[in-house]
């Protein structure tokens, strides 16, 4: 082999590799929710932003919003919960 990984830099590689095979996977939950709930899920976990500042900017009452961010989660929650599971 040309190198050799070893040790704690080997389980810090593979640490690193499953958190982004995670973020990808969440990440494509995500693009996969319907518009209205992908919408309040970027910009609410991904741009920051509070649920008022998309209540103005969705021109949406604010409990809309936060209700669509829970349903959200509850569809991510269901979609994701056996896919994050890695055999060793």
């Amino acid at each position: 082999m040309f190198w050799e990984i070893k040790g704690e830099e080997k389980e810090t590689v593979e640490n690193d590799a499953l958190k982004e095979i995670e973020r990808d996977y969440i990440l494509n939950a995500v693009l996969n929710l319907p518009d209205k709930y992908r919408v309040v899920v970027y910009l609410y976990y991904y741009k920051g932003l509070t649920t008022a500042d998309i209540s103005q900017m969705l021109n949406t009452k604010e409990s809309t919003i936060r209700s669509r961010l829970m349903r959200a989660r509850e569809i991510l929650k269901s979609n994701l919960k056996e896919g994050l599971a890695y055999e060793e």
